[in-house]
């Protein structure tokens, strides 16, 4: 069995009420639900949050609705945490594969949760799966190209990713056991760039997005 978890903090630092906010017609996290639902692999849908409305809405949606404790919504509160509390709630069997889908990524195509969750059952011996984009050349803050020397892309022998957010996956028992959705050996599952939001430019950027995903012209 699959299961997806959206998980839907009321704050945000960057954005205010950001996961409420209205993109390309519907509020940010009901994307992510929309991609769990076309997802034929996923069975049920779990929405942890301590924003009350968000509750409701994905109550009356069909999703497991999960009351986030007030310590596991602030800034500082390790999302792992939050997830692990839904788990919990929601009496999560070890051997289910769980879906973590950051409402923050709205854009993803609409098989990658299915293939993300076959990739993750057929590797029997990956403890989790993180979607992730190239990343040609990676400087660190001291100025230091860290997968140097600069040379033609064809060329590169060193090959760096970067985590984008869209899908982590994790079986239920590993999760509890190791404490944390990202757990060695991982399955980097190569997907199409996104946005991740952050700011309201961002914003405007993943509307844009879905306005011309949803109209059939991308």
């Amino acid at each position: 069995m699959t299961l997806a978890i959206i998980p839907c903090r009321a704050g945000s630092r960057g954005v205010i009420g950001k996961n409420k906010r209205l993109v390309a017609g519907l509020p940010l996290w009901k994307w992510s639900l929309r991609a769990a639902a076309r997802a034929s692999t996923v069975e049920r849908v779990i929405v942890t949050s301590d924003d009350t409305e968000i509750l409701m809405h994905a109550s009356g949606a069909g999703c497991v609705p999960v009351l986030r404790p007030d310590a596991l919504a602030t800034d500082e509160a390790p999302l792992d945490s939050a997830l692990l509390h839904a788990l919990d709630a929601c009496a999560v069997q070890n051997e289910e594969i769980v879906v973590v889908l950051q409402p923050t990524v709205p854009v993803r195509p609409w098989d990658l949760i299915d293939q993300c969750v076959r990739a993750l059952d057929f590797f029997a011996s990956a403890k989790s799966l993180i979607t992730v984009n190239p990343a040609h050349f990676v400087w660190a803050e001291s100025g230091e190209l860290l997968n140097g020397p600069r040379v033609n892309r064809q060329e590169m022998t060193a090959r760096y990713f970067l985590e984008d957010g869209s899908v982590f996956a994790v079986r239920a028992g590993d999760f509890r056991k190791y404490g944390k959705r990202v757990i060695p050996p991982v399955i980097l599952y190569a997907a199409p760039k996104t946005i991740d939001i952050d700011t309201e430019q961002d914003l405007r950027i993943a509307e844009g997005l879905l306005s011309v995903r949803e109209s059939g012209t991308a």
